[in-house]
């Protein structure tokens, strides 16, 4: 029988956007926090993306590990800090509710796609959020995917559109949360090398230098294991970020 066609979708009203070609899965994160503007369950998890590699998840979602049994682990499963994005200036992408420390948040992301393109061969992505207006400098995170088959590239640009130019952006963070079966086989300052299975992945960043820290995944509700977690951090003033997937 003939291999099913691998077909890239969008689900706009619910934000999600599929990358899908031979080699690669992928799921980019870009839409409202839910529950009518509420956020009850929503997380800090606008223009994220997991990356599968054949059959081997690599880059991951955290998962839900608890709600009120740990208010903690709560919020930290949450935030931004845990997900596959940048934080800026070490701030949430939406703010908690002040009379709902648990439950729901401010809708300050307000998330806009501005292009999807999908073919069996490339597949592009841009969307961008303004939970960083807010900021002095009044920012709006622009970021836009490429994936290329062909070139066997998955390569991600981040933008930080700014309304004060003449104020500066803040420090940027960015975070990776890897699949616990990941192994990292290699670590250079700008470039670092996973494995799962005989799945590789090479991530390739355009400056700075990244940090591999302890950081945790929940497979299930209740459930949580340690993993590692990629960081790389940039000074204020940043306006641009560049980085590559490859294999």
């Amino acid at each position: 029988a003939a291999e099913p066609k691998q077909t890239s979708c969008a689900f706009p009203y619910a934000g999600f956007y599929v990358m899908k070609t031979r080699s690669v899965y992928s799921a980019i994160f870009a839409g409202p926090i839910g529950t009518d503007g509420g956020g009850g369950h929503a997380h800090d998890d606008k223009l994220s993306f997991t990356f599968s590699l054949g059959k081997h998840d690599i880059i991951v979602d955290p998962g839900i590990f608890v709600y009120t049994a740990s208010k903690p682990y709560r919020d930290l499963f949450r935030s931004c800090e845990i997900h596959n994005t940048v934080c800026l200036g070490g701030e949430p992408q939406n703010r908690y509710l002040e009379d709902s420390p648990w439950w729901g948040c401010h809708e300050d992301t307000k998330c806009e796609v501005l292009k999807w393109e999908a073919t069996e061969e490339q597949v592009i992505f841009e969307g961008q959020h303004h939970g960083y207006r807010r900021l002095p400098a009044s920012i709006v995170h622009r970021r836009r995917i490429e994936l290329n088959e062909a070139n066997r590239s998955y390569e991600i640009r981040d933008f930080f559109d700014a309304e004060h130019t003449d104020l500066v952006r803040p420090a940027m963070r960015l975070n990776l949360t890897l699949h616990p079966d990941c192994e990292i086989v290699s670590q250079k300052t700008t470039v670092v090398t996973v494995r799962h299975g005989d799945a590789e992945l090479t991530i390739e960043a355009m400056e700075g230098e990244w940090v591999v820290e302890e950081g945790l995944f929940a497979p299930s509700y209740g459930v949580k294991c340690a993993t590692n977690r990629l960081t790389l951090e940039q000074n204020p003033g940043v306006d641009a970020f560049w980085m590559r997937l490859s294999w």
